[in-house]
């Protein structure tokens, strides 16, 4: 996060890619997008997009 923290903050928008994991995204990812989002707020305003890749039939539907 000391370094990953930074480069979010810096950047104009910023792509989430990841891949499904038991119908939602990673812990790891929805556990740093918590902490950028809730204790130092560098998500406020920044626009934010989200892609998910999956093996399975549907994709990432359910995630």
């Amino acid at each position: 996060m000391i370094d990953f923290k930074p480069r979010v903050n810096a950047a104009d928008a910023v792509l989430w890619v990841t891949p499904e994991y038991n119908s939602t995204i990673q812990g790891i990812l929805g556990n740093a997008i918590d902490w950028m989002s809730r204790v130092d707020k560098i998500m406020h305003g920044k626009l934010s997009i989200m892609m998910g890749a999956s093996m399975g039939a549907l994709g990432t539907v359910k995630a």
